[in-house]
């Protein structure tokens, strides 16, 4: 019975949006097949789930709860710690040199460039999010780094990572001439220390135990390395996972590194990614086709932080008079932990 708890609650959490007791249900039930446990077996236990510490009630829809794990709010909270860290850390380039790599790049529109002068011009922090997912932009973002890396950074510490989350897009990145791109599940692995097993001294004699010790810190160390002069570009960054993104800010903070996020704030995007975009104050690219501009949202967005029911009282209020086609697709300012309860209130007013 705990570890069909357990199954659950891993499970709950990779998801990173709230649930209900009907998930709940569902996951125990389907967890539960080829272990003998009957339909009342598995409602007890999810009624144990949701009472347990495991579990937060984050509201409620038609009096009905709507439920988070700690993990989920945990990890969450720790990645918006390295947000605002990193926010506040400056971390740009000269404006000349970067405007004379956009004079190369003729493709780039007007727009994309400002996106670029915004993530890397003079002001900017250590954590940037581009708010589209191009390979010839990135192209763009390397080479403006590659063009001011004599004059602002070691030549020897220098270098642009980039990553995606999927391989399809690390190699739509090395088409795009971004070489040695890789996943960002290769990206976390290669950067973590190698672990000391008994075959990584295989057919290797020492001298002394100085020595091994010696082969053993080397051994360990990362195939890569952030410094202070790095710059980590990981695109498709709005479908990554919370996990990910998490432990990939804790390395760039830590190594008081650049992390450049690109994406789109599309329907599939994850609801940390636009809770990012929204406290680093970036607007999606116009040529993103899933929101648009409409009357008043930017109200919305304003007093989202001050009073949520009346925030979606409002955003219902402008759909009903014909300002807002999708009411849903704009519920990306709220906290993650809101969202799908706003999202349920508004297509509830269907």
């Amino acid at each position: 019975m705990k570890q069909l708890q357990e199954e659950a609650h891993k499970i709950l959490s990779r998801r990173e949006i709230p649930f209900s007791r009907r998930d709940v249900i569902r996951t125990m039930g389907e967890e539960a097949m080829g272990r003998g446990l009957g339909a009342a077996q598995v409602l007890t236990e999810a009624d144990r789930f949701l009472s347990s510490r495991l579990v937060l009630t984050v509201g409620m829809v038609k009096g009905l709860g709507i439920f988070r794990t700690t993990a989920q709010l945990t990890m969450e909270e720790k990645l918006f710690r390295s947000v605002e860290r990193l926010q506040g850390r400056r971390h740009s380039l000269g404006s000349k040199k970067v405007e004379r790599v956009l004079a190369e790049h003729l493709r780039l529109s007007e727009e994309q460039k400002n996106l670029i002068r915004g993530a890397v011009g003079r002001g900017s922090g250590s954590l940037a999010v581009v708010g589209w997912a191009e390979p010839n932009s990135l192209l763009a973002l390397s080479r403006i780094y590659e063009a001011n890396r004599h004059a602002l950074f070691s030549r020897r510490n220098f270098s642009v990572i980039s990553a995606s989350v999927s391989g399809a897009g690390a190699d739509r990145l090395k088409d795009a001439g971004l070489a040695g791109s890789r996943t960002v599940n290769q990206l976390l692995r290669d950067l973590q220390p190698n672990r000391i097993r008994r075959e990584t001294f295989n057919g290797i004699q020492f001298r002394s135990l100085t020595a091994m010790a010696r082969y053993a810190t080397k051994a360990r160390r990362p195939r890569l390395r952030l410094t202070k002069s790095s710059v980590v570009i990981l695109n498709e960054a709005d479908t990554a996972d919370t996990k990910e993104l998490a432990e990939l800010m804790r390395l760039v903070r830590k190594a008081r590194s650049k992390l450049i996020l690109v994406g789109s704030e599309n329907a599939e995007a994850r609801p940390v990614f636009r809770e990012i975009m929204g406290r680093l104050g970036v607007s999606p690219a116009a040529d993103s086709s899933s929101h648009q501009k409409a009357p008043g949202l930017a109200v919305y967005a304003k007093c989202v932080s001050k009073d949520k029911e009346a925030s979606v009282e409002r955003l219902i209020t402008d759909w009903k008079r014909g300002g807002i086609t999708a009411p849903e697709k704009h519920v990306v300012v709220a906290a993650d932990e809101d969202l799908r309860t706003m999202n349920l209130r508004l297509q509830a007013e269907r």
